[in-house]
């Protein structure tokens, strides 16, 4: 871990907010000590090569790059759950009481659907893509409903569900922000 984290240059920001909010000062303060000392020590690097790179003239300038070389380990963690849990919906999605809970159910976000698309049969696939168009069509519903409230004409009448299409579309669309 150690290693990955010196690669990635930290946490990217969303996990280190969460590790804000969880205010573990003794651990951060370790972790972090560690990757601010990597952090000199590469910048160190950097400034002897562009200092080198300076006393001897070239006809192309020398390129520098300081990009971290890893990923958030937090980040790969959760793309590998998401993985897993990915490929084992869509095995179950072939077991026909899982399938219509499925359906019951709020599908899924885009980028979850397209990940879902890349492990399933084609007979999934049509079940995935009925069960989203049959959701964002619903949402559609909810916007339709939105904009008629929002007529003058019917601005009286009680608000809804309507009223959230737009952030449960951005969320469907976007995916969980969280």
């Amino acid at each position: 871990m150690p290693q990955k984290l010196k690669q990635a240059g930290g946490l990217c920001r969303k996990h280190a907010d969460k590790l804000l909010e969880l205010r573990s000062v003794y651990t951060t303060s370790v972790m972090y000590e560690y990757l601010v000392k990597d952090a000199i020590a590469k910048l160190q690097v950097v400034a002897e090569e562009a200092r080198r790179a300076a006393s001897q003239p070239s006809r192309k300038p020398p390129r520098f790059s300081t990009l971290p070389t890893g990923e958030c380990p937090a980040c790969a963690d959760d793309r590998e759950v998401v993985e897993s849990t990915v490929r084992e919906l869509v095995a179950g999605l072939s077991d026909g009481a899982i399938a219509e809970k499925f359906r019951a159910g709020d599908a899924l976000c885009m980028p979850h659907f397209h990940r879902a698309v890349e492990y399933a049969t084609p007979d999934i696939v049509v079940l995935l893509a009925q069960t989203q168009i049959a959701k964002l069509n619903a949402l559609t519903n909810d916007f339709t409903e939105y904009f008629r409230k929002v007529d003058y004409r019917f601005a009286n009448e009680p608000k809804g569900d309507e009223q959230t299409a737009w952030q449960r579309a951005i969320t469907r669309l976007s995916g969980e922000t969280e």
